[in-house]
């Protein structure tokens, strides 16, 4: 992979990472229909830490007021504590566990099956289909969920146990995070921006474990790079960083006034056309 590749890869994976079109279906398909080298698992978690930091200093107003909350909490200073916040913390805990447990048992074996050139062509077009599937199912949200106006103070531990399910379905490439939390925030009566932040900070705690987890096999020697892959990894990290905060504010804003259609279009006709690329 050259410094060009690194660079397109890092945009998309910033923009796909939020917008919800899936970040993993994208660079799953994007090399084999540019005829880009194969990027490594290690490089593309590697990009979704570039769009962690930017997750983080977009809500870093709300993420340090949770900090500050739990602080008091633990300390026993009950009058200065936000009730909301520590409520939050709880379901986004709660919410963290199910892709939590099942990342940890199959993310070896779903990172082999579509890392391994004997399942490549299985593996794209596993890919496409849920590409397609979701956007099919973005086509109808705006009438399924109308009366999904609800802010984040509506959610209890059933509702936002079900969004952590949900979340799980996200390993598979193609499914997209932030789509999946959409759709199901919305359908337990989250409004559409309250069901992206919560999606939004849902994901941090995994993003973090998996990305941490990168860095250390990279710093630890595993993975051996030369001075030139370093640099590809840190242009890789920068473009999906700027990408990526440029996307959380779009969408945020998008969502005030607008539907999933649009993003359901564009994933039914990316997913045909790959299916003509590719096969």
């Amino acid at each position: 992979m050259d410094i060009f590749q690194s660079i397109i890869l890092g945009i998309v994976q910033g923009l796909t990472e939020f917008i919800p079109v899936s970040s993993s279906g994208h660079l799953e398909l994007l090399p084999k229909v540019l005829s880009f080298n194969e990027p490594s698992t290690e490089y593309i978690i590697f990009l979704h830490f570039g769009t962690l930091v930017a997750l983080v200093i977009y809500f870093r107003k709300k993420i340090l007021s949770l900090i500050k909350s739990s602080i008091n909490y633990l300390k026993g200073n009950r009058d200065s504590i936000v009730k909301s916040d520590i409520n939050l913390i709880k379901l986004l805990v709660i919410a963290t566990i199910p892709a939590g447990i099942i990342g940890l048992i199959l993310e070896n074996t779903i990172e082999n099956f579509y890392d391994s050139s004997a399942n490549s062509t299985v593996a794209a077009l596993l890919t496409i289909i849920p590409l397609i599937v979701v956007g099919v199912f973005f086509l109808f949200t705006d009438k399924l969920f109308k009366n999904s106006t609800k802010d984040l103070e509506s959610l209890n531990v059933n509702k936002s146990l079900t969004i952590g399910f949900a979340q799980a379905l996200a390993l598979i490439r193609g499914v997209s995070r932030s789509g999946i939390t959409l759709i199901s925030g919305q359908a337990l009566g989250l409004s559409r921006v309250a069901a992206a932040e919560f999606g939004f900070l849902m994901s941090i705690p995994i993003v973090t474990a998996t990305s941490l987890l990168s860095i250390y096999t990279i710093i630890s020697g595993k993975l051996e790079l030369s001075s030139n892959d370093t640099l590809i990894y840190i242009v890789g990290f920068l473009s999906a960083f700027i990408s990526g905060f440029l996307a959380i504010k779009f969408l945020l804003s998008f969502l005030k006034k607008n539907g999933l259609r649009v993003f359901g279009i564009y994933r039914i006709i990316i997913g045909l056309i790959l299916l003509i690329v590719i096969f």
